[in-house]
């Protein structure tokens, strides 16, 4: 790795110290021609630590490396020119199992350095990317031996790759994942990537202890043996306006890896954001679902290969997925009921919150940008069996996306606590009936007499109806509050 060799060398050209970062200067002509220099198998990787613009027709044919804190602060912009493997694997140097990006952290001295702000950018990528830090996955030697002893997530997430941006690019793949975001790596950022060919796996990879991605305005229209994007052991990433096609084999799914390869996980895939996102289905009417929380709970050989260090609040000791306050919202699935095919398993049943997520015929934008209402109202009543009721409408060019609604069908006079407002998408009936047959709370087309999910499809409607209802010989007492969101998204 010429660049590699040369790097104390250069390294006073390359960086200039301002307050307590460095900031890259431009690549000289000899850096960039080294760069570029054909791959060889004595000179097959490239170290990116100075800023680079190729041209359109400019085309890197070695491993791109940015290693360690000497390629913070770095940017590389394709500016429409490739990276890619295919002659290197023609020359045996690379093979389908090679990434041709590697961001990653270094040790030195006993000290894990890592690399932060790293920019890539307008590039045609032809092999996989990989963000790392102390070991290239969760079932590396350094990140098994971490997990086994006290601050393992805060030494991952402190000595792995920090903010870095993946932006309007392409990745290709033939085998390989596209993207793999693993051990510890915090605030990455893919934006406008599209993802093409085929993995034997997933799209893109969020592993153990990553945290605080963003996924946004991305395709992926990649085949593949599993779902496009995995959330494994990974929180409080973002997920928004992304299109996904060709998801016969699933969408996004959040699990955790219990026990693979004896490390033990300790984050769970909670507090993410999946908002704004659309769906494509076509013929595909099988099982497998777009969103999946807690989609493995503990449904692995290797779940109990923790389980000898027994460390509270891990996968050491509870091999459940446990995914759950993420908020799943205003998600587009063209021509498929959202009812089938997002789904929580046992470990996340009711511990989220889903809402406005649409069946249409023909997907609309929709953003952060799309106008937001709300309507709320409630009545209550004691002694009548006709019980009480009320529609709740949006304004006009507004549709209802959400709901949610309490009933207390034994009502107890003078206590309002109990007609607090679940979160959206659930129908809450706090007190049944005596008789709970007796008994029904009612909001659009969904009626029980206990709580039950209600993120459906409103198919564009501008009103409904809300009641709640209960029979006794001496006449029946309810109460019931509700409120709808609408959104001006047509």
């Amino acid at each position: 790795m010429k660049l590699i060799k040369n790097i104390v060398a250069i390294s006073c050209c390359v960086f200039s110290f301002i307050g307590n970062a460095y900031s890259a200067s431009v690549c000289t002509i000899e850096q960039k021609a080294e760069i570029l220099a054909p791959v060889t198998h004595g000179n097959k990787d490239s170290l990116i630590n100075c800023n680079l613009t190729l041209s359109p027709n400019d085309v890197i044919t070695q491993r791109v490396q940015f290693i360690g804190n000497a390629s913070s602060n770095v940017t590389l912009d394709c500016n429409g020119g490739r990276i890619d493997m295919t002659k290197a694997r023609q020359l045996g140097i690379f093979s389908q199992n090679d990434d041709a990006v590697w961001v990653r952290s270094q040790l030195r001295r006993g000290e894990w350095h890592r690399p932060e702000h790293v920019t890539i950018k307008n590039c045609k990528i032809v092999g996989g990317v990989r963000v790392w830090g102390i070991s290239k996955n969760g079932e590396g030697k350094e990140t098994n031996a971490s997990s086994h002893k006290p601050g393992h997530v805060n030494r991952l997430r402190s000595t792995a790759p920090y903010h870095t941006r993946i932006i309007n690019s392409t990745i290709t793949s033939d085998k390989r994942t596209h993207l793999y975001i693993a051990t510890g790596a915090s605030n990455t950022l893919v934006d406008s990537v599209k993802f093409r060919g085929y993995s034997d796996s997933v799209s893109l990879y969020l592993g153990a202890e990553t945290t605080r991605t963003t996924i946004k305005n991305s395709y992926f229209y990649a085949g593949g043996g599993r779902e496009k994007v995995a959330i494994d052991a990974s929180n409080f990433n973002v997920l928004e306006g992304n299109y996904f096609s060709g998801i016969n084999n699933g969408g996004i799914y959040l699990y955790r890896n219990c026990g693979e390869g004896g490390t033990i996980r300790y984050t769970t895939p909670s507090h993410n954001t999946i908002r704004y996102n659309k769906f494509y289905y076509n013929k595909y009417k099988g099982s497998n679902k777009a969103i999946s929380m807690s989609s493995r709970d503990g449904n692995r050989s290797y779940c109990d290969d923790d389980g000898r260090y027994k460390i509270p609040n891990s996968s050491s000791t509870n091999n459940r997925d446990f995914a759950v306050s993420n908020v799943i919202f205003l998600n587009q699935f063209l021509n498929r009921n959202p009812e089938r095919y997002m789904t929580e398993g046992a470990s996340a049943l009711g511990k989220n919150t889903m809402w406005g997520n649409l069946m249409v015929n023909k997907f609309t934008n929709i953003s952060a940008s799309t106008a937001i209402t709300r309507s709320s109202h409630q009545c209550r009543i004691t002694g009548n069996n006709a019980g009480c009721g009320f529609y709740l409408g949006c304004p006009v060019g507004y549709e209802i996306v959400g709901a949610r609604s309490n009933c207390n069908l034994e009502w107890p006079p003078n206590d309002a606590k109990t007609l607090k407002l679940p979160k959206l998408g659930k129908m809450w009936v706090s007190k049944s009936s005596d008789r709970t047959s007796h008994g029904v709370c009612l909001i659009g087309k969904f009626s029980n007499a206990v709580s039950m999910p209600i993120d459906g499809i409103y198919e564009g409607a501008n009103k409904l109806y809300a009641s709640c209802k209960e029979y006794d010989r001496n006449g029946g007492d309810c109460g019931i509050n509700a409120e709808v969101v609408c959104a001006k998204i047509r």
